[in-house]
């Protein structure tokens, strides 16, 4: 509410400090009667705030809490269930929002099918002193009631006390503290890491019984895990990507395909929401490895870079090789075209390459480089304009050959984190990242980025299939689409960081 108040509304009134104290002050003077409106008006008396400033900042607080409050579903679908069965179901709760806001809380959550609420500043009894559950237990003398609660002392051990059964159900920061991922929470120092942890505990553990077996997370759904463990990772790194382009003077952001769709679609989501039309031009750059590799090479020494940098998987034969590297047919008769690579000598096959097919690829290779530099053309870059290629976790090989292809040293390369092998690579131009420099998948295990990048990686693509090339019509060409890939976890995936 503080943030808001100085953002929104120009107010530096040191909210917090004195909305803490105001309510120390009416509870010392009211007791459980105290409500809202009683904290706000000795917000006004006592530290001379205007009647108008307090009343803007306690309708600040009440929307703050309607804009981030979750309701646990499984236990909505509980107390449907109860009505279902013709139970009388309350609400209770020490609070001081009084009957009217509370209500307007639950149904704006949809949150309806409830028969009475009782609060504790309305009737002037809590329950931790114990006075709610006599009242409650004076209203229903002989009923049977169960109370399900998070509170040890005031649901479980008050409750008791009145002759009333009670069920406990965890808080969601109560079963963060007992998961297998408790560390996290010392690790949220600032209040904006606050913020995005309270988001996350809220989506795993909205379900009060997700640790009944065990203390491991039981992710039954892609949502999760797009909207808890890459939801904030991403936010963090498009937040820090602007602040980089302002300080580097950035005007236009490539975001390479397919590692950078999700990355794309979400910088442009934040521009439109917040409304930053000044920020850099967000760009979704059709690239690949394989496109840059051979749209690089201009003669041998070229055709030996790109045998330097190829992936060289042993279990495909020559004839897939030779295609997918350098974008030429093996010979009819060419006496490797069947033999896996995992057989044939590497030096051997580097220069078998040169002398058979040197020609072929580089006339392939100009072709190809023609096409990709005229789609380049296409974005409207300025001679000395400095731009920002975005990627995810790099090993320095594509950087390699877009700079060998566009030749632009006003190019800055902006990663979430290079891997340890970059230093192998030449690069040239200026590299930033988010979230650490070469490292190493074995020895900054720590690191669960660069531990399971090959998973987010997977994660972070596009419906589309690799890009290859452009057509000489101007147009993408893709690998050929797999019948048996299925997108829809990713997609699942996609949404939970969206929503996030």
């Amino acid at each position: 509410v503080e943030r808001k108040l100085g953002e929104e509304h120009g107010l530096n009134i040191k909210f917090t400090e004195k909305r803490i104290e105001a309510e120390k002050i009416a509870y010392t003077s009211f007791g459980n009667a105290c409500n809202i409106h009683s904290i706000y008006s000795i917000m006004a008396q006592r530290f001379n705030i205007s009647d108008v400033t307090a009343d803007l900042c306690k309708m600040l607080e009440i929307r703050t809490e309607l804009e981030y409050i979750v309701p646990r579903t499984i236990m909505v679908d509980a107390m449907r269930h109860a009505k279902s069965l013709n139970k009388k179901v309350l609400l209770t709760s020490d609070m001081y929002f009084p009957c009217e806001i509370i209500k307007n809380i639950l149904t704006s959550n949809n949150i309806t099918d409830w028969d009475g609420l009782i609060i504790s500043c309305d009737v002037n009894g809590s329950k931790y002193s114990g006075n709610l559950w006599k009242y409650f237990r004076e209203l229903y003398k002989e009923k049977q009631i169960l109370h399900i609660g998070d509170d040890d002392f005031a649901d479980i051990k008050q409750a008791a006390s009145y002759g009333i059964n009670t069920f406990k159900v965890h808080a969601a920061l109560d079963l963060l503290n007992i998961s297998s991922i408790n560390e996290v929470s010392n690790k949220a120092q600032t209040f904006d890491d606050k913020l995005l942890l309270g988001n996350t505990v809220a989506c795993l553990f909205n379900n009060p019984f997700v640790l009944s077996k065990t203390n491991k997370i039981n992710v039954d759904d892609f949502f999760i895990i797009g909207y808890s463990f890459l939801g904030p990772l991403i936010l963090k790194f498009i937040l820090c990507l602007i602040n980089l382009s302002a300080k580097s003077n950035i005007t236009k952001l490539l975001f390479l395909s397919r590692d950078s769709y999700i990355l794309e679609k979400l910088y442009q989501n934040y521009i439109q929401k917040t409304g930053h039309n000044n920020l850099p031009k967000g760009i979704y750059f059709l690239t690949s490895r394989r496109a840059l590799s051979v749209s690089s090479i201009e003669n041998i020494n070229g055709i030996a870079d790109v045998f330097k940098h190829a992936p060289y998987v042993t279990r495909i034969n020559f004839k897939q090789f030779l295609w997918a590297t350098f974008g030429v047919q093996a010979h009819e008769n060419d006496i490797y075209q069947n033999q896996l690579l995992y057989d044939i000598n590497a030096k051997e096959l580097e220069m078998y390459i040169i002398s058979k097919y040197a020609d072929e690829i580089i006339e392939t290779a100009k072709d190809e480089r023609k096409c990709y530099v005229d789609y380049y053309s296409t974005l409207g870059i300025e001679e000395n304009e400095k731009i920002g290629v975005i990627n995810f976790v790099s090993s320095g090989v594509t950087q390699h050959f877009f700079e060998k292809v566009f030749k632009n040293p006003n190019t800055n390369f902006i990663y979430f984190a290079t891997l340890v092998n970059f230093e192998d690579v030449s690069c040239e131009n200026e590299v930033h990242t988010v979230y650490g420099k070469k490292l190493s998948s074995y020895t900054d295990s720590a690191n669960a980025l660069v531990r399971y990048y090959l998973t987010a990686e997977s994660i972070f693509s596009s419906p589309n299939e690799q890009f290859v090339r452009f057509s000489n019509e101007g147009l993408p060409v893709y690998e050929n689409i797999d019948p048996q890939r299925d997108f829809s976890g990713i997609a699942r995936c996609h949404e939970g960081i969206e929503s996030f």
